[in-house]
Protein backbone atom coordinates (compact mmCIF):
# COMPACT_ATOMS: atom_id res chain seq x y z
CA UNK A 1 0.00 0.00 0.00
CA UNK A 2 0.97 3.67 -0.34
CA UNK A 3 -0.37 7.02 0.93
CA UNK A 4 -0.83 10.71 -0.08
CA UNK A 5 -1.83 14.18 1.30
CA UNK A 6 -4.00 15.56 4.07
CA UNK A 7 -7.32 17.38 4.26
CA UNK A 8 -8.79 19.98 6.57
CA UNK A 9 -12.16 20.12 8.26
CA UNK A 10 -13.82 22.27 10.91
CA UNK A 11 -12.35 21.75 14.37
CA UNK A 12 -14.36 19.08 16.23
CA UNK A 13 -16.03 20.22 19.41
CA UNK A 14 -15.21 17.00 21.28
CA UNK A 15 -11.94 16.61 23.12
CA UNK A 16 -11.53 12.88 22.68
CA UNK A 17 -12.57 10.22 20.23
CA UNK A 18 -15.02 8.80 22.75
CA UNK A 19 -16.73 12.19 23.18
CA UNK A 20 -17.26 12.76 19.46
CA UNK A 21 -20.93 12.50 18.42
CA UNK A 22 -22.07 10.15 15.70
CA UNK A 23 -22.43 11.95 12.33
CA UNK A 24 -25.96 12.35 10.92
CA UNK A 25 -27.09 9.81 8.37
CA UNK A 26 -27.67 12.21 5.48
CA UNK A 27 -25.14 12.85 2.72
CA UNK A 28 -24.33 16.38 3.90
CA UNK A 29 -22.85 15.27 7.22
CA UNK A 30 -19.66 17.02 8.17
CA UNK A 31 -16.43 15.20 9.02
CA UNK A 32 -16.41 13.86 12.60
CA UNK A 33 -13.54 12.41 14.62
CA UNK A 34 -11.32 9.52 13.52
CA UNK A 35 -12.02 6.07 14.96
CA UNK A 36 -10.63 4.80 18.20
CA UNK A 37 -7.56 2.68 17.84
CA UNK A 38 -6.92 -0.45 19.93
CA UNK A 39 -5.49 0.43 23.45
CA UNK A 40 -2.32 -0.81 25.03
CA UNK A 41 -2.70 -2.75 28.31
CA UNK A 42 -0.38 -2.35 31.29
CA UNK A 43 1.53 -5.58 30.73
CA UNK A 44 3.25 -6.52 27.53
CA UNK A 45 2.96 -10.10 26.36
CA UNK A 46 6.11 -11.31 24.56
CA UNK A 47 4.27 -14.44 23.47
CA UNK A 48 1.59 -12.36 21.76
CA UNK A 49 -1.17 -14.47 23.33
CA UNK A 50 -2.68 -11.97 25.77
CA UNK A 51 -2.28 -8.67 27.56
CA UNK A 52 -3.03 -6.15 24.78
CA UNK A 53 -6.12 -4.10 25.63
CA UNK A 54 -7.64 -1.22 23.65
CA UNK A 55 -5.45 1.73 22.69
CA UNK A 56 -7.05 5.16 22.76
CA UNK A 57 -6.28 7.87 20.21
CA UNK A 58 -7.63 11.35 20.77
CA UNK A 59 -8.05 13.55 17.69
CA UNK A 60 -6.32 16.31 19.64
CA UNK A 61 -3.15 14.19 19.55
CA UNK A 62 -2.99 14.20 15.76
CA UNK A 63 -1.10 17.14 14.31
CA UNK A 64 -2.17 18.55 10.93
CA UNK A 65 -2.15 17.95 8.08
CA UNK A 66 -4.20 14.78 8.56
CA UNK A 67 -7.56 13.51 7.36
CA UNK A 68 -9.70 10.41 7.70
CA UNK A 69 -11.70 8.71 4.92
CA UNK A 70 -14.30 6.07 5.81
CA UNK A 71 -15.21 2.94 3.86
CA UNK A 72 -17.92 4.85 2.01
CA UNK A 73 -15.08 6.96 0.50
CA UNK A 74 -16.35 10.00 2.37
CA UNK A 75 -14.09 12.50 4.09
CA UNK A 76 -15.05 12.30 7.77
CA UNK A 77 -12.46 14.30 9.66
CA UNK A 78 -9.58 16.73 9.23
CA UNK A 79 -7.02 17.65 11.88
CA UNK A 80 -8.05 20.93 13.56
CA UNK A 81 -6.08 24.19 13.54
CA UNK A 82 -4.40 23.39 10.24
CA UNK A 83 -2.94 26.34 8.34
CA UNK A 84 -1.25 24.52 5.43
CA UNK A 85 -2.53 25.37 1.90
CA UNK A 86 -3.97 21.93 1.22
CA UNK A 87 -5.97 21.80 4.43
CA UNK A 88 -7.30 25.30 3.88
CA UNK A 89 -8.33 24.46 0.30
CA UNK A 90 -10.10 21.32 1.45
CA UNK A 91 -11.86 23.23 4.20
CA UNK A 92 -13.07 25.81 1.69
CA UNK A 93 -14.28 23.07 -0.67
CA UNK A 94 -16.20 21.35 2.12
CA UNK A 95 -17.72 24.62 3.26
CA UNK A 96 -19.03 25.40 -0.22
CA UNK A 97 -20.60 22.00 -0.92
CA UNK A 98 -21.88 18.82 0.70
CA UNK A 99 -19.41 16.13 1.63
CA UNK A 100 -19.07 13.73 -1.32
CA UNK A 101 -16.58 11.10 -2.51
CA UNK A 102 -13.08 12.11 -1.54
CA UNK A 103 -11.87 11.58 -5.13
CA UNK A 104 -14.18 14.36 -6.36
CA UNK A 105 -12.65 16.73 -3.84
CA UNK A 106 -9.06 15.86 -4.70
CA UNK A 107 -9.68 16.33 -8.44
CA UNK A 108 -10.73 19.96 -8.02
CA UNK A 109 -8.20 22.46 -9.42
CA UNK A 110 -8.18 24.41 -6.13
CA UNK A 111 -6.99 21.26 -4.35
CA UNK A 112 -4.54 20.08 -7.00
CA UNK A 113 -2.74 23.41 -7.06
CA UNK A 114 -1.76 23.05 -3.40
CA UNK A 115 0.19 19.79 -3.88
CA UNK A 116 3.43 19.94 -5.86
CA UNK A 117 3.55 16.19 -6.50
CA UNK A 118 -0.22 15.86 -6.97
CA UNK A 119 -0.23 12.83 -9.27
CA UNK A 120 1.74 10.74 -6.79
CA UNK A 121 -0.43 12.04 -3.99
CA UNK A 122 -3.67 11.15 -5.76
CA UNK A 123 -2.47 7.75 -6.98
CA UNK A 124 -1.42 6.87 -3.42
CA UNK A 125 -4.80 7.80 -1.92
CA UNK A 126 -6.59 6.09 -4.80
CA UNK A 127 -4.59 2.88 -4.44
CA UNK A 128 -5.30 2.61 -0.72
CA UNK A 129 -9.00 3.39 -1.02
CA UNK A 130 -9.66 1.41 -4.20
CA UNK A 131 -10.49 -1.87 -2.35
CA UNK A 132 -13.35 -0.02 -0.59
CA UNK A 133 -15.02 0.65 -3.95
CA UNK A 134 -14.78 -2.96 -5.21
CA UNK A 135 -18.20 -4.49 -5.90
CA UNK A 136 -19.39 -7.04 -3.35
CA UNK A 137 -19.38 -10.66 -4.52
CA UNK A 138 -20.33 -13.96 -2.94
CA UNK A 139 -16.64 -14.48 -2.18
CA UNK A 140 -16.21 -11.14 -0.40
CA UNK A 141 -19.65 -10.86 1.24
CA UNK A 142 -19.37 -11.56 5.01
CA UNK A 143 -21.26 -14.51 6.43
CA UNK A 144 -24.61 -13.81 8.10
CA UNK A 145 -24.32 -13.42 11.90
CA UNK A 146 -25.76 -16.13 14.09
CA UNK A 147 -28.64 -15.64 16.54
CA UNK A 148 -29.57 -12.28 15.10
CA UNK A 149 -26.31 -10.68 16.22
CA UNK A 150 -25.10 -7.54 14.48
CA UNK A 151 -22.40 -8.33 11.96
CA UNK A 152 -19.18 -6.36 12.45
CA UNK A 153 -17.89 -4.17 9.66
CA UNK A 154 -15.07 -5.36 7.38
CA UNK A 155 -11.85 -5.68 9.31
CA UNK A 156 -8.43 -5.53 7.66
CA UNK A 157 -6.33 -8.70 7.95
CA UNK A 158 -3.80 -6.68 9.95
CA UNK A 159 -3.26 -3.11 11.05
CA UNK A 160 -1.97 -1.76 7.78
CA UNK A 161 0.54 1.07 7.48
CA UNK A 162 1.73 2.33 4.11
CA UNK A 163 3.70 5.38 3.01
CA UNK A 164 4.88 7.16 -0.10
CA UNK A 165 7.51 9.82 -0.75
CA UNK A 166 6.33 13.07 -2.36
CA UNK A 167 8.45 15.67 -4.11
CA UNK A 168 8.22 19.34 -3.14
CA UNK A 169 8.99 22.54 -5.00
CA UNK A 170 12.81 22.83 -5.19
CA UNK A 171 12.50 26.60 -4.74
CA UNK A 172 11.16 26.08 -1.22
CA UNK A 173 14.20 23.99 -0.22
CA UNK A 174 12.09 22.01 2.25
CA UNK A 175 13.02 18.50 1.19
CA UNK A 176 10.55 15.74 0.35
CA UNK A 177 7.33 14.90 2.16
CA UNK A 178 6.06 11.48 3.13
CA UNK A 179 2.42 10.54 3.29
CA UNK A 180 1.27 7.74 5.57
CA UNK A 181 -1.91 5.67 5.41
CA UNK A 182 -3.06 3.92 8.60
CA UNK A 183 -5.85 1.41 7.98
CA UNK A 184 -8.46 1.05 10.72
CA UNK A 185 -11.60 -1.02 10.69
CA UNK A 186 -13.67 2.07 9.87
CA UNK A 187 -11.42 3.52 7.18
CA UNK A 188 -7.99 5.03 6.57
CA UNK A 189 -6.24 7.87 8.39
CA UNK A 190 -3.85 9.84 6.15
CA UNK A 191 -0.96 11.83 7.64
CA UNK A 192 1.46 14.09 5.80
CA UNK A 193 4.87 14.70 7.38
CA UNK A 194 8.32 15.98 6.45
CA UNK A 195 10.67 13.11 5.58
CA UNK A 196 13.82 13.87 7.57
CA UNK A 197 15.35 10.46 6.89
CA UNK A 198 15.39 10.42 3.11
CA UNK A 199 18.81 11.10 1.58
CA UNK A 200 17.68 14.26 -0.20
CA UNK A 201 16.27 15.60 3.07
CA UNK A 202 19.09 14.52 5.36
CA UNK A 203 21.77 16.18 3.21
CA UNK A 204 19.76 19.21 2.14
CA UNK A 205 22.02 21.54 4.13
CA UNK A 206 25.09 20.30 2.30
CA UNK A 207 23.60 20.62 -1.18
CA UNK A 208 22.64 23.46 -3.42
CA UNK A 209 18.91 24.20 -2.93
CA UNK A 210 17.91 23.21 -6.47
CA UNK A 211 19.69 19.87 -6.21
CA UNK A 212 17.12 18.45 -3.79
CA UNK A 213 14.29 18.51 -6.31
CA UNK A 214 16.56 17.58 -9.20
CA UNK A 215 17.91 14.45 -7.51
CA UNK A 216 14.43 13.32 -6.54
CA UNK A 217 13.06 13.78 -10.07
CA UNK A 218 16.03 11.93 -11.52
CA UNK A 219 14.83 8.79 -9.73
CA UNK A 220 11.84 8.64 -12.07
CA UNK A 221 11.90 7.06 -15.52
CA UNK A 222 10.02 8.45 -18.51
CA UNK A 223 7.22 6.45 -20.14
CA UNK A 224 5.83 7.21 -23.59
CA UNK A 225 2.09 6.60 -23.93
CA UNK A 226 0.34 5.92 -27.25
CA UNK A 227 -3.45 5.60 -27.47
CA UNK A 228 -5.10 4.52 -30.73
CA UNK A 229 -8.74 4.65 -31.85
CA UNK A 230 -10.07 2.98 -35.00
CA UNK A 231 -11.35 5.65 -37.38
CA UNK A 232 -15.09 5.36 -38.12
CA UNK A 233 -15.32 2.28 -35.90
CA UNK A 234 -19.06 2.69 -35.39
CA UNK A 235 -19.67 2.82 -39.13
CA UNK A 236 -17.60 -0.33 -39.69
CA UNK A 237 -19.47 -2.10 -36.89
CA UNK A 238 -22.79 -1.21 -38.53
CA UNK A 239 -21.93 -2.55 -41.98
CA UNK A 240 -20.22 -5.76 -40.81
CA UNK A 241 -21.44 -8.82 -38.97
CA UNK A 242 -20.15 -8.91 -35.38
CA UNK A 243 -17.89 -11.88 -36.06
CA UNK A 244 -16.29 -10.19 -39.08
CA UNK A 245 -15.80 -6.94 -37.16
CA UNK A 246 -14.15 -8.87 -34.32
CA UNK A 247 -11.83 -10.59 -36.81
CA UNK A 248 -10.94 -7.21 -38.33
CA UNK A 249 -10.06 -5.63 -34.95
CA UNK A 250 -8.00 -8.69 -34.03
CA UNK A 251 -6.01 -8.46 -37.27
CA UNK A 252 -5.48 -4.73 -36.71
CA UNK A 253 -4.13 -5.41 -33.23
CA UNK A 254 -1.79 -8.06 -34.57
CA UNK A 255 -0.43 -5.59 -37.13
CA UNK A 256 0.07 -2.87 -34.51
CA UNK A 257 1.68 -5.32 -32.09
CA UNK A 258 4.17 -6.15 -34.81
CA UNK A 259 5.03 -2.47 -35.24
CA UNK A 260 5.19 -1.59 -31.54
CA UNK A 261 7.14 -4.55 -30.17
CA UNK A 262 10.48 -3.87 -31.97
CA UNK A 263 10.29 -0.29 -30.64
CA UNK A 264 9.86 -1.45 -27.04
CA UNK A 265 6.07 -0.95 -26.95
CA UNK A 266 3.90 -3.08 -24.71
CA UNK A 267 0.14 -3.29 -25.19
CA UNK A 268 -1.49 -2.06 -22.02
CA UNK A 269 -5.23 -2.42 -22.26
CA UNK A 270 -8.00 -1.08 -24.39
CA UNK A 271 -11.19 -2.66 -25.68
CA UNK A 272 -13.35 -2.52 -28.76
CA UNK A 273 -11.97 0.14 -31.08
CA UNK A 274 -9.23 1.38 -28.70
CA UNK A 275 -5.72 0.13 -27.93
CA UNK A 276 -3.07 1.56 -25.60
CA UNK A 277 0.71 1.05 -25.64
CA UNK A 278 3.42 2.02 -23.18
CA UNK A 279 7.02 2.62 -24.23
CA UNK A 280 9.99 2.55 -21.87
CA UNK A 281 13.66 2.97 -22.70
CA UNK A 282 14.65 0.10 -24.98
CA UNK A 283 18.10 -0.45 -26.49
CA UNK A 284 18.97 3.17 -25.79
CA UNK A 285 15.90 4.53 -27.60
CA UNK A 286 14.02 7.52 -26.23
CA UNK A 287 10.58 6.18 -25.10
CA UNK A 288 8.66 9.23 -26.37
CA UNK A 289 10.37 9.12 -29.76
CA UNK A 290 9.64 5.38 -29.91
CA UNK A 291 5.93 6.13 -29.45
CA UNK A 292 6.13 8.77 -32.21
CA UNK A 293 7.97 6.39 -34.55
CA UNK A 294 5.39 3.70 -33.88
CA UNK A 295 2.50 6.05 -34.67
CA UNK A 296 4.27 7.23 -37.82
CA UNK A 297 4.55 3.65 -39.14
CA UNK A 298 1.17 2.22 -38.13
CA UNK A 299 -1.12 3.65 -40.80
CA UNK A 300 1.36 2.61 -43.48
CA UNK A 301 1.15 -1.00 -42.28
CA UNK A 302 -2.63 -0.76 -42.04
CA UNK A 303 -2.77 0.49 -45.63
CA UNK A 304 -1.02 -2.76 -46.62
CA UNK A 305 -3.63 -4.71 -44.63
CA UNK A 306 -6.35 -2.75 -46.41
CA UNK A 307 -4.95 -3.73 -49.82
CA UNK A 308 -4.77 -7.37 -48.74
CA UNK A 309 -8.42 -7.28 -47.64
CA UNK A 310 -9.42 -5.74 -50.98
CA UNK A 311 -7.79 -8.66 -52.76
CA UNK A 312 -9.15 -11.36 -50.45
CA UNK A 313 -12.63 -10.04 -49.62
CA UNK A 314 -13.33 -7.13 -51.94
CA UNK A 315 -12.88 -4.67 -49.05
CA UNK A 316 -13.98 -1.12 -49.90
CA UNK A 317 -13.38 0.79 -46.67
CA UNK A 318 -10.41 2.59 -45.15
CA UNK A 319 -8.51 1.32 -42.13
CA UNK A 320 -6.93 4.15 -40.17
CA UNK A 321 -6.05 4.72 -36.54
CA UNK A 322 -6.48 8.11 -34.84
CA UNK A 323 -3.68 8.49 -32.29
CA UNK A 324 -2.67 10.50 -29.25
CA UNK A 325 0.75 10.60 -27.57
CA UNK A 326 1.65 11.82 -24.09
CA UNK A 327 4.23 10.96 -21.48
CA UNK A 328 4.44 10.19 -17.80
CA UNK A 329 6.88 8.89 -15.24
CA UNK A 330 7.25 5.54 -13.55
CA UNK A 331 9.12 4.25 -10.52
CA UNK A 332 12.37 2.55 -11.56
CA UNK A 333 11.76 -0.07 -8.86
CA UNK A 334 8.66 -1.30 -10.71
CA UNK A 335 9.48 -4.46 -12.69
CA UNK A 336 7.05 -3.66 -15.50
CA UNK A 337 6.52 -0.43 -17.40
CA UNK A 338 3.30 1.28 -16.47
CA UNK A 339 2.81 -0.33 -13.06
CA UNK A 340 2.70 3.11 -11.46
CA UNK A 341 -0.82 4.40 -10.76
CA UNK A 342 0.30 7.89 -11.82
CA UNK A 343 -0.11 6.90 -15.47
CA UNK A 344 -3.70 5.77 -15.03
CA UNK A 345 -5.39 8.34 -12.79
CA UNK A 346 -7.77 10.99 -14.20
CA UNK A 347 -5.71 13.68 -15.89
CA UNK A 348 -2.71 11.35 -16.07
CA UNK A 349 -0.69 10.39 -19.12
CA UNK A 350 -3.08 7.75 -20.45
CA UNK A 351 -6.09 10.01 -19.95
CA UNK A 352 -4.34 12.73 -21.96
CA UNK A 353 -3.46 10.35 -24.81
CA UNK A 354 -7.04 9.04 -24.95
CA UNK A 355 -8.38 12.60 -25.22
CA UNK A 356 -6.04 13.31 -28.13
CA UNK A 357 -6.95 10.12 -29.99
CA UNK A 358 -10.64 10.99 -29.52
CA UNK A 359 -10.09 14.43 -31.02
CA UNK A 360 -7.95 13.15 -33.91
CA UNK A 361 -9.57 12.23 -37.24
CA UNK A 362 -8.61 10.62 -40.57
CA UNK A 363 -5.54 8.90 -39.15
CA UNK A 364 -4.04 11.97 -37.46
CA UNK A 365 -1.54 11.83 -34.61
CA UNK A 366 -1.57 14.49 -31.87
CA UNK A 367 0.98 14.95 -29.10
CA UNK A 368 1.21 17.00 -25.90
CA UNK A 369 3.69 19.85 -25.61
CA UNK A 370 5.10 18.29 -22.44
CA UNK A 371 6.02 15.13 -24.34
CA UNK A 372 7.76 17.13 -27.09
CA UNK A 373 9.62 19.23 -24.51
CA UNK A 374 11.15 16.10 -22.98
CA UNK A 375 12.78 15.12 -26.27
CA UNK A 376 16.38 16.12 -27.03
CA UNK A 377 16.62 18.89 -29.60
CA UNK A 378 18.16 16.65 -32.27
CA UNK A 379 15.05 14.45 -32.20
CA UNK A 380 12.66 17.43 -32.15
CA UNK A 381 14.35 18.69 -35.33
CA UNK A 382 13.37 15.45 -37.11
CA UNK A 383 9.66 15.77 -36.32
CA UNK A 384 7.35 17.87 -38.48
CA UNK A 385 4.63 19.04 -36.10
CA UNK A 386 2.45 22.07 -35.57
CA UNK A 387 -1.09 23.41 -35.89
CA UNK A 388 -3.26 24.73 -38.72
CA UNK A 389 -4.29 28.38 -38.48
CA UNK A 390 -6.36 30.15 -41.14
CA UNK A 391 -5.28 27.77 -43.88
CA UNK A 392 -1.60 27.83 -42.90
CA UNK A 393 0.42 25.15 -41.13
CA UNK A 394 2.48 26.71 -38.35
CA UNK A 395 5.39 24.39 -37.67
CA UNK A 396 6.52 23.98 -34.05
CA UNK A 397 3.48 25.85 -32.74
CA UNK A 398 0.92 24.44 -30.32
CA UNK A 399 -2.71 25.09 -29.47
CA UNK A 400 -4.79 24.54 -26.36
CA UNK A 401 -6.97 21.47 -26.59
CA UNK A 402 -10.04 23.56 -25.73
CA UNK A 403 -9.39 25.82 -28.74
CA UNK A 404 -9.57 22.81 -31.05
CA UNK A 405 -12.90 21.60 -29.66
CA UNK A 406 -15.78 23.98 -30.52
CA UNK A 407 -18.17 22.37 -28.03
CA UNK A 408 -15.88 23.29 -25.16
CA UNK A 409 -15.56 26.88 -26.31
CA UNK A 410 -19.34 27.27 -26.67
CA UNK A 411 -20.13 25.80 -23.24
CA UNK A 412 -17.45 27.87 -21.55
CA UNK A 413 -16.60 24.92 -19.29
CA UNK A 414 -12.88 24.20 -19.55
CA UNK A 415 -11.40 21.35 -17.55
CA UNK A 416 -7.75 21.05 -16.67
CA UNK A 417 -7.10 18.55 -19.44
CA UNK A 418 -8.62 20.99 -21.95
CA UNK A 419 -5.79 23.39 -21.07
CA UNK A 420 -3.20 21.01 -22.51
CA UNK A 421 -1.04 22.45 -25.28
CA UNK A 422 -0.98 20.04 -28.22
CA UNK A 423 0.24 19.78 -31.81
CA UNK A 424 -0.35 17.51 -34.80
CA UNK A 425 2.49 15.31 -36.02
CA UNK A 426 2.81 15.24 -39.80
CA UNK A 427 5.88 13.07 -40.34
CA UNK A 428 9.37 12.20 -39.19
CA UNK A 429 12.14 13.54 -41.45
CA UNK A 430 15.39 11.72 -41.95
CA UNK A 431 18.21 13.39 -39.98
CA UNK A 432 20.46 15.56 -42.11
CA UNK A 433 24.15 14.66 -42.03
Amino acid sequence: MSAYDAVHCPKPAATSAADCPEPPADETRRPAAPPQAPSLGRQASPSGQAGVGPWSLSPQQIDPPAFFVDRDLTLRWIAPSADDPLSQALSAALTSSATGPVFDLLLRPSIKSTVCDWQRFFSFVYTLLRPFSAPETEATRPAAPADGAVAPGPIPASFGVASCLLATDPKENLGPLRIFGLEFREGILFLLRRDHWHDSAATAVEREPAAVGTDFAADRKTIGVLSLRLHHAHHLAEIMLPDLFFQLTRRIRDVIDGVAKPLGGVRSGGDGDRIHYLFSESAGRNPIFSAISCANRINGHLAALEEQLKTDQGWLGQIRMNMGISCGTDDPANPHAGSSMELWIPGGALDQAVHLSTMAANGETWITKDAVARLPQKLINQIVLGVDRQGRFLRNFFSRLSDLQPDTAVSGVISEIDRLSVARIVEIEKPTP
